[in-house]
């Protein structure tokens, strides 16, 4: 019994520190609504805002070859924003920025959705 207390404890403690370390780049993500539902028309802003985003100095990843923050809409007809580049640089959706980016363009959802993280 001990053990397992043990156990939960230690297994709350290490989804914790993953919450709390949770920002990473992802191939593509979504904004969402407090029901889960995907908001197409707020991850299309989003994507927008961070295509135009500076992107740690660099003009950003906005130009007239650039592949990055692009949207997509999949079989289930919801919209994506993708990573891609911009000349060499390879600019990726980071999961808190684009969740604070689809929060203030009015998105309910309490964090953004993000799939094929990149280590």
């Amino acid at each position: 019994m001990k053990s397992s207390i043990i156990s939960t404890i230690v297994l709350a403690l290490a989804a914790s520190v993953e919450l709390a370390e949770g920002c990473a780049q992802y191939q593509r993500c979504r904004c969402q609504m407090a029901d889960g539902s995907p908001n197409n028309n707020v991850t299309t802003l989003a994507c927008e805002a961070r295509r135009q985003a500076d992107h740690d100095g660099y003009d950003g990843a906005d130009g007239p070859h650039s592949t990055a923050f692009l949207t997509t809409t999949d079989s289930q007809n919801t919209t994506w924003c993708n990573g891609g580049r911009n000349g060499k640089r390879f600019f990726n959706p980071d999961n808190c920025l684009f969740r604070d980016a689809c929060t203030q363009l009015g998105a309910t959802g309490s964090d953004s959705w993000c799939e094929g993280k990149l280590e």
